[in-house]
């Protein structure tokens, strides 16, 4: 069973701006996430530092962050 939650983008803003590692570590799941998907493993191999660079400058201009 599963599930969902919804959070808005103003909820997401706030949690972001309180708390500005949060958008880092994100970006760091995300970019593990895409590396072992596209490995086709169940470990977790190194991001690139790039792709969680690229993907965190992407959250700061979605939420305005700075």
């Amino acid at each position: 069973e599963t599930e969902v939650l919804e959070i808005g983008h103003v909820a997401m803003k706030h949690l972001f701006e309180t708390n500005p590692d949060l958008a880092e570590s994100i970006s760091w799941t995300i970019a593990e996430r895409r590396a072992s998907l596209a490995a086709g493993s169940q470990q977790l191999p190194q991001a690139s530092i790039e792709e969680s660079a690229g993907l965190l400058s992407s959250i700061k201009r979605f939420f305005g962050l700075r």
